[in-house]
């Protein structure tokens, strides 16, 4: 069957439409078959730098690990060392205001020269009294001498109690505590006590 010229014309032009419509297609589908191409080379790419960061997460928590393991150590470490500084300097300090405090052998001669005195008001018919300064020095020369006789331990006694006495006042001070009076008596009244027992008295009397 011939074709008319104006069925040719429509044919033809139909033939065009649909020849670059198909080439437009072809086109679209190059372009975006490319595109699907890129994106999974895209993916495959940002999969590769994952797994590599994923490696590097794992090599830098492996890192915290090992600094973790040599931190805590050395902080432990680190606290003793400044908690012994800390106590040594505690320690000077305590020991620094021990050595400033009057000493007992001065302290014992002022409460014997008043202690005698206070007894020379209940008569004088009764005690005689050695001469203070005399007094103390037998008793530092017996309290030094070596051994462990009970007589010995007791003439030590005075001075160890006194020196226990300043040093825990001492450190008390110097861990911000307050002395009290009471506390700052308690020395005087020891020593006072100790110069009454027997063993310290026949040095600094004797019955008239």
């Amino acid at each position: 069957m011939l074709l008319n010229d104006k069925q040719l014309l429509e044919i033809q032009e139909n033939l065009k439409t649909s020849t670059k419509k198909l080439n437009e297609l072809k086109e679209q589908h190059a372009d975006h078959t490319k595109k699907i191409s890129d994106i999974h080379d895209s993916i495959s790419s940002k999969n590769d730098e994952i797994k590599k960061l994923e490696g590097d997460k794992i090599g830098h928590n492996n890192m915290l690990v090992k600094i973790a393991n040599e931190h805590n150590p050395l902080n432990v470490s680190i606290n003793k060392l400044e908690k012994q500084i800390s106590e040594h300097e505690r320690k000077v300090a305590i020991n620094t205001m021990v050595e400033k405090q009057p000493k007992f052998y001065d302290v014992m001669l002022k409460r014997l020269v008043r202690l005698q005195d206070d007894l020379s008001d209940c008569g004088t018919q009764f005690i005689t009294f050695i001469e203070p300064k005399e007094a103390v020095e037998k008793i530092k020369k017996a309290a030094n001498q070596q051994g462990f006789s009970q007589s010995t331990l007791d003439l030590r006694s005075g001075l160890e109690n006194y020196n226990r006495l300043i040093r825990d006042m001492c450190t008390e001070r110097v861990d911000g505590g307050t002395v009290t009076l009471e506390q700052s008596k308690r020395n005087i009244d020891s020593i006072d006590k100790w110069l009454m027992i027997p063993i310290v008295s026949q040095y600094w009397k004797s019955e008239a």
